[in-house]
């Protein structure tokens, strides 16, 4: 009989010590959902929803925005002037992210990202676009001196935006889709 109390004991202990363990643990960010509609599902947001989105993104990332505008009709995107305080990497940054999905960017808009970032004398220029860049476009940023450049495709844009801004992006609306005919979700615009 005391061996079987002893037994309890340990049992009702170790379970006692596991719900307080779970009590200490960090909770982990929420799992968010990333699938191909995405990058289209920001792409569709109101301009002015894209931009908070993007300055929000920006400022996670540990910048602080100082300025931003938006990129000329080519581009359609945003501008934003950032700067990264501190001594050793401090410094400003231009940061021109595109909202075009449909084709690769190319060297002429590396081309204007570069001239943009000299004119407001940025350290760094970040050319962040949903989808990806011409194979022109990624040897420019190695053939032609000036500010560096970085960019940033579809795929890392997707995990940026997952890491910094999971709440946001989980809240963002859905697209139905064409060839469900069950679903009497319509899209945010016609595509």
């Amino acid at each position: 009989m005391g061996l079987i109390f002893y037994a309890g004991v340990a049992i009702l202990i170790g379970i006692v010590l596991i719900i307080i363990a779970q009590a200490f643990v960090p909770k982990q960010a929420p799992m968010v959902r990333t699938d191909e509609s995405l990058l289209v599902r920001l792409d569709l947001l109101p301009f002015e929803q894209f931009v908070e989105l993007m300055l929000t993104l920006i400022t996670r990332m540990g910048l602080e925005v100082d300025y931003h505008e938006p990129a000329d009709a080519e581009e359609r995107g945003v501008r934003i002037l950032a700067r990264r305080g501190g001594e050793l990497i401090g410094g400003n940054y231009a940061v021109l992210i595109l909202r075009n999905v449909d084709e690769p960017v190319g060297v002429d808009q590396v081309h204007r990202l570069r001239q943009w970032a000299r004119h407001h004398n940025a350290m760094k220029g970040i050319l962040i676009s949903p989808s990806s860049f011409t194979r022109d476009a990624e040897n420019v940023l190695t053939s032609m001196p000036g500010v560096p450049l970085e960019l940033v495709d579809g795929e890392k844009f997707e995990e940026l935006l997952s890491e910094y801004t999971p709440q946001e992006i989980a809240d963002l609306p859905l697209i139905a889709k064409a060839s469900d005919p069950d679903n009497d979700r319509k899209p945010i615009r016609e595509i």
